[in-house]
């Protein structure tokens, strides 16, 4: 996608041009590190059919920048991408001012595009953190629209090294007045100082998970019932079998309709 890109997220790609082009594909949205300590977030697109007839052997293709800094002074990245049912693409992602361990505020930022992801204007602040209240920041947005048309962002926030959560807030109009926070999992634990929580990729029917690394061992679920607006019964998902010093990280969960598929990066030396 980019030799330089990191943290890559995807989805599905519809978009009509006004000449009445329909163009299909995959979008990928992720973090791109350039020479002379330039960041950027990015999206690249993977055709797969125009007008409907499909289209052979095509490779990614750099579509635009959504949004650019100094990465000696502020710490972009963890792009998550979702298209509306209206043709607008959503890019949510982490943005930590300051430098390295000094930062001065953490915001999980929402950019979004009406012309099938050639231009971007920022939407908003999902979350806005100091560093007395969230003293190692705000991480890992994950972006889902809802049955009724909610948008929904997941985020990790880190409270102190040892006690993390993941949160939710929404909107359901153009991200004018966001929910109040809402805690998934996570808040009260007491947890390793060298495991990071991510929400994972809930699944896209009437039960969905949020995974979480709970230890360098152990993956976790939360269970919705309500298309994600409350969550409750955390149980254990993965136990890796691995000794001391192997981790189990990364999780990702998605419903194919009648199968659950699950997967996560594991550490086995």
């Amino acid at each position: 996608i980019n030799p330089a890109g990191s943290h890559v997220r995807t989805t599905l790609y519809k978009w009509c041009s006004p000449n009445g082009t329909h163009t299909k594909g995959v979008l990928a949205g992720y973090r791109a590190d350039l020479p002379g300590d330039e960041s950027r977030l990015s999206v690249s697109l993977l055709v797969t059919s125009v007008n409907n007839n499909t289209v052979a052997n095509q490779t990614w293709r750099h579509l635009s920048d959504v949004w650019t800094a100094n990465a000696t002074r502020t710490d972009i990245g963890h792009a998550s991408v979702s298209q509306l049912p209206s043709g607008n693409i959503l890019f949510a992602f982490k943005q930590h001012d300051g430098v390295d361990v000094e930062y001065t505020r953490y915001r999980i930022g929402l950019s979004e595009s009406d012309d099938g992801g050639y231009n971007w204007k920022m939407l908003g602040v999902t979350s806005l953190k100091e560093p007395e209240e969230f003293p190692t920041g705000l991480w890992h947005p994950f972006l889902r629209i809802a049955k009724n048309g909610t948008v929904q962002v997941f985020y990790s926030g880190k409270n102190q090294a040892s006690n993390q959560g993941i949160n939710l807030r929404w909107f359901n109009d153009l991200g004018h007045t966001w929910s109040a926070p809402v805690v998934v999992t996570g808040v009260a634990d007491k947890l390793d100082d060298k495991v990071h929580v991510s929400p994972g990729m809930p699944a896209m029917k009437e039960l969905m998970y949020v995974l979480t690394q709970l230890s360098t061992t152990t993956v976790a679920h939360v269970t919705s019932y309500d298309d994600g607006f409350t969550w409750s019964g955390r149980d254990f998902f993965y136990v890796h079998p691995g000794a001391n010093g192997t981790s189990a990280s990364t999780p990702q969960i998605i419903n194919t309709g009648k199968t659950i598929i699950f997967s996560v990066m594991a550490d086995d030396a």
